[in-house]
């Protein structure tokens, strides 16, 4: 467990395979306010063997799997408090091995002992040691499948349900496995011949082809003839394969090396005879070595493929044979012109026929007639004598002198020909009849297919003239078309514009103008923003909600049980697991209880859905019940287009059959992001398309939706990810039947996504997410990211109190005393009590608050591994000042930032910050200023040393920065970002205070950029809305301004500016074009609702 920013380490010399972790439970609890939540992963994975309800459970692993994760095994979350401040710490163990593994003594098990019932169980949990090196829990040894030489462990619980020692070792064991031809196995035995030649099997099997793929597997011997039922021997056993020839002995000798088979699977180059051989060590017996045989034999009819043509005149056109012929056997005799010559002891000496042949040591020719017009080589083969047929051609002259007899058989000739002829004729009529009839035939198919067309598009006219409307013309113009199409009238705009920011007040209620579609119990209190958005005679209503934040679970689920919700679809990006994330992960794990509504664990089901992930519950108030399926879509990374479309289409397809009429809520990780939109466009057209026959325009159904709900508002490229995966449903239904359109219609799609997402970040890999994230934005982008400012992690006022009772006990202090002793400057900018800081022992008078300073802080883990503390502080008070120089001492501060105005340093915000007397005092505290650097005109460094009542002593920087707009956004971004780069360019800054007048607007800017640069990482997607969640989670209400966030964004891209035009110089142009651009679109917006307000 992370602690101090120190590691535990166990150190372990293992004694086996199998590991054994004891890992907390979601119910541990150290203190009672501690609470934990256990990684995702351990659970998904399958590690947890045992789970007792209680507060530790046990996960399996390998030394493997473990060396495999870095050596780290991640348990996940703890959150406990320590004097009064909340923290959270990664709790992981991390492995150093000493030793390799040893193996341990096992006993053997067979598959006979399995079906006898033996051994006899020692424990209740049961973990094989798979082939890949994974560990796997099993319930028991019947029915699961054994690899051979694969371990099994068995665990025993005693009283305390601690797992001891394995009490039972096993090493499954198979009977030596003989090798068989799976394709072949049918064969009639006359097929397979048995020799004793060498003692071995020969298999005959005849191929049409002398080229093929083979499968040769494993099986054990006599356990099955034709089928096993049981396959124990892994895909990745090594069976040697060896090309053989068959010689005159009648025995078999090896002609080449041998090679493996990879995946049980041959290559069968030519015909001939090929040994297969598969060794086992490990088996049951005293035999180790299992071998087959097989001739792949030709076909009879193959004979023509060794047939050769000769032309007359040719120097080898005498008949010849090859004695040995790799590929059948060796040469028994020659058959010419009808004789045939037995040659098997044919030599020199043979006698006096050898004038007529000519023998090498390779082939034998004979001599004595040159022009014969074919001739046989006949060998023997393991299955017998095959025959190789030769052809030989010679080119005869015709004379030129006359010949009686030569005319009467050239007239007898004629006759036959004219026969000949009148057949060949009969057979050509015979031929064109068959084509008419399939001309006929193939006429009328096309004639049923075009009636069928023709059925389907007056059935469907709207899906083909929309289907006609997208394939035609370029891609480009039309989205661009669609995007012009579906905007809002400008009213929607001033909606959030009108309600969205008051002098930094973030309001719940920002979209007033879209109350009317909320459901119906948020009507009255608007906990949780949830609007709907469409019905249909399919769909009972499609909701589009707020995340569940831990605060408003209870009434989420309030919301779910009352408007009779029965299918949840969170969108939770697949990003780095962080701690944060397992936050959004609401759904108990069994049971819980959330203001009267029981909420219980049913199952988890898996459908044919790869990326989904199905959890049933039911819901219990009272007598009345209700059913809620949760589809969980894991895979998507924030602002990339999803890699498939099946996964919009397979989740319409199942959820439409669950009930004759669902009811469906949709929310994603953060915010209101635009992903939410792909699954609820997909629904509503392809759902409208079908019910109402006159609709083929989808821009009115998102323009319908639109106006129920702020967003939506999406990119050319997510248009095109949702018509495409509509179009690939119809096809899918046969309702549009133009393939080829649609093929080339998805050529087009797949072009433009690799055109606006291909990125080659392979010189600087950690800026990979960020310049995706850039490449692909636009206006539209940009604005549905800053209208997201004003949803992302905002609470009504009576869970803020809530939340914030030292900030509420301070003020109610401020009202009632009347001492002019101020601890918070702006009653409406809260304090969070979780993540609070405190300095000093002071005691606010009549409430149980110490040390209260108006601070947060937050504490990560950035991307070069350290750890680094923002502190963002409330500038001093009367009520505070003392507080906040204790607190510098207490956290151990390394660096502050002073964010100011000139006017705010002597007056408002410091007025204890003396720049000019080189000593002072502040109550019990001696500041003496070491050194002052002056690095530009609105930058300033200045270094003191603190001395506390002349024991305790600290020397700390002071980084002052004073060139602010009445946006609460620095002037000159340039300025700005030398500043930042003199506080995060020191190494040892890991601990910094961030000090504003509220220490809420401008520390919220530099806590937000350190902290937004210091996550970005080639394993993190680059997220403005998720970071800006997080940060508001620690410090509410930062960022309140969409021009906050733009300045942000802008900063980055100067902070990695030279990096970005390493990789493409076009990339930082491009994308403070689309910001500029939306500025000036966001400036006249200003404008108008400046002109309606002045009229109301």
């Amino acid at each position: 467990m992370i602690e101090n920013d120190k590691i535990i380490e166990h150190h372990l010399s293992l004694k086996n395979e199998i590991i054994l972790l004891k890992c907390p439970l979601e119910s541990y609890k150290r203190t009672s306010s501690d609470s934990f939540s256990i990684e995702n992963r351990l659970l998904d994975d399958g590690k947890i063997i045992h789970g007792d309800g209680k507060s530790y459970s046990w996960c399996i692993y390998t030394s493997k799997e473990i060396k495999n994760n870095l050596n780290t095994v991640k348990f996940g979350k703890l959150s406990t408090t320590i004097n009064s401040i909340k923290k959270d710490y990664q709790w992981k163990v991390k492995f150093e091995y000493k030793t390799d593994s040893p193996h341990p003594n096992y006993m053997n098990l067979s598959m006979d002992n399995i079906n006898n019932g033996k051994p006899t169980r020692c424990g209740t949990n049961l973990v094989v040691l798979n082939r890949d090196s994974s560990a796997e829990k099993i319930s028991g040894f019947k029915g699961f499948n054994f690899y051979n030489n694969q371990s099994i462990y068995d665990f025993k619980l005693d009283s305390e349900t601690n797992l001891n020692l394995a009490c039972g070792a096993w090493k499954f064991r198979s009977k030596l496995p003989s090798i068989y031809l799976p394709e072949f196995i049918s064969e009639t035995d006359g097929n397979k011949i048995m020799t004793t030649n060498n003692n071995a099997n020969i298999m005959v099997v005849k191929k049409d082809i002398s080229d093929g793929n083979i499968i040769v597997s494993l099986k054990e011997m006599d356990s099955c003839k034709y089928e096993c039922k049981y396959d124990h021997f892994h895909r990745s056993e090594r069976i040697t394969a060896t090309r053989m020839i068959f010689n005159k002995n009648n025995t078999f000798e090896k002609t080449l090396s041998d090679f493996s088979i990879e995946n049980y699977h041959f290559v069968m180059m030519a015909f001939g005879s090929i040994k297969f051989t598969y060794k086992c060590e490990d088996c049951i017996g005293n035999v180790k070595e299992s071998e087959l045989i097989v001739f792949f034999k030709p076909h009879d009819s193959d004979s023509t493929k060794f047939t050769k043509e000769y032309i007359g005149g040719s120097t080898n056109s005498q008949p010849e044979c090859r004695l040995n012929n790799a590929n059948l056997g060796y040469l028994i005799h020659m058959s010419i012109m009808d004789t045939v010559f037995d040659v098997t002891n044919l030599s020199a000496s043979h006698g006096p026929d050898m004038k007529d042949f000519n023998i090498t040591d390779k082939s034998i020719k004979y001599l004595k007639y040159p022009k014969v017009e074919s001739y046989s080589c006949i060998y023997m083969t393991p299955a017998g004598k095959y025959s190789v047929d030769f052809g030989v051609k010679k080119a005869t002259q015709i004379p030129r002198t006359p010949n009686p007899a030569k005319n009467r058989v050239i007239k007898e000739n004629m006759h036959t020909n004219k026969i000949l002829v009148l057949f060949m004729l009969l057979i050509l009529f015979g031929i064109l009849g068959v084509l008419v009839m399939k001309v006929l035939k193939l006429k009328k198919e096309k004639i049923n297919a075009y009636l069928t067309e023709r059925k389907i598009k007056t059935n469907y006219s709207n899906i083909w003239s929309w289907w006609h409307r997208m394939s035609g013309g370029k891609l480009k113009d039309n989205l661009k078309t669609i995007t012009k199409e579906s905007e809002l009238p400008s009213k929607y705009n001033m909606s959030i514009e009108m309600n969205a920011i008051d002098e930094s007040k973030i309001t719940p209620d920002s979209f007033s103008i879209y109350n009317e579609f909320l459901v119906k119990s948020q009507k009255k209190f608007k906990s949780i923003l949830a609007y709907d958005v469409y019905h249909s005679d399919t769909f009972n209503g499609i909701i589009l909600s707020q995340p569940p934040y831990n605060e408003k679970l209870t009434e989420f689920w309030r919301m779910i049980f009352e408007e009779s919700v029965n299918i949840i679809v969170p969108i939770n990006f697949s990003d780095d697991g962080t701690s944060e994330e397992s936050n959004l992960t609401y759904w108990p794990p069994k049971q819980e209880v959330y203001n009267g509504i029981i909420v219980e664990y049913v199952k988890t089901f898996y459908s044919t859905m790869k990326n989904i992930t199905g959890l049933i519950y039911k819901l219990t108030r009272g007598k009345k019940t209700s059913t809620v399926i949760i589809y969980c879509i894991k895979g998507w990374k924030l602002y990339e287009i999803p890699k498939s479309l099946d996964d919009l289409i397979q989740l319409y397809d199942e959820i439409s059959k669950l009930t004759p009429k669902n009811k469906t809520l949709l929310h994603s990780s953060y915010g209101c992001d635009s992903s939410i939109y792909y699954y609820t466009y997909f629904c509503a057209i392809v759902d409208t398309f079908f019910s109402n026959k006159n609709e083929c325009n989808p821009t009115k159904i998102v323009k319908s939706i639109r106006k129920k709900r702020y967003g939506g508002k999406l990119s050319p490229l997510e248009y095109a990810y949702i018509f495409n995966a509509i179009a690939k449903y119809f096809i899918s239904k046969k309702i549009i039947l133009d393939v080829d359109g649609y093929d080339e219609f998805n050529k087009k799609y797949e072009n433009y996504l690799h055109s606006k997402t291909k990125v080659d970040c392979k010189k600087i890999p950690s800026l990979r997410n960020f310049i995706y994230f850039i490449n692909i934005l636009d206006e539209i982008k940009m604005e549905e990211i800053c209208n997201q400012v004003l949803d992302e992690y905002v609470l009504n006022v009576d869970i803020l109190k809530d939340k914030c009772q030292k900030f509420m006990k301070a003020l109610q202090y401020e009202k009632l005393m009347k001492d002019n002793v101020v601890f918070n400057k702006y009653p409406y900018l809260y304090c969070l009590d979780n993540h609070s800081v405190s300095g000093g022992n002071f005691n606010i008078y009549g409430t149980d608050v110490i040390g209260y300073i108006n601070a947060n802080e937050i504490t990560y883990n950035s991307k070069d591994g350290s750890q680094r503390r923002i502190i963002m502080c409330q500038a001093p008070t009367s009520g505070t000042k003392y507080g906040v120089m204790d607190m510098f001492f207490e956290q151990d501060i390394d660096a502050v930032a002073l964010l100011l105005n000139d006017n705010e340093v002597d007056e408002k915000v410091m007025p204890y910050l003396l720049t000019t007397a080189p000593q002072y005092y502040v109550n019990d505290f001696h500041m003496t200023i070491l050194k002052v650097q002056n690095i530009k005109d609105m930058i300033k460094v200045i270094h003191y040393k603190i001395v506390k009542s002349g024991k305790d002593e600290i020397n700390l920087k002071f980084f002052i920065y004073k060139d602010w707009s009445k946006k609460n956004i620095p002037n000159d971004i340039l300025s700005f970002h030398s500043f930042f780069k003199n506080i995060i360019e020191e190494k040892e800054n890991k601990n910094i205070v961030i000090l504003c007048d509220s220490g809420v607007n401008r520390a919220g800017i530099l806590g937000y950029l350190i902290y937004s640069i210091d996550n970005i990482s080639e394993n993190q997607t680059f997220n403005l809305i998720k970071n800006l969640g997080i940060l508001r989670r620690h410090r509410y209400g930062i960022i309140p301004t969409p021009e906050q966030l733009l300045f942000v964004l802008k900063f980055i891209i100067i902070h990695y500016k030279d990096h970005i035009d390493n990789i493409d110089p076009n990339l930082c142009p491009n994308v403070v074009k689309v910001i500029q651009n939306y500025e000036k679109q966001r400036e006249e917006q200003v404008i108008m609702v400046k002109k309606v307000k002045n009229k109301n």
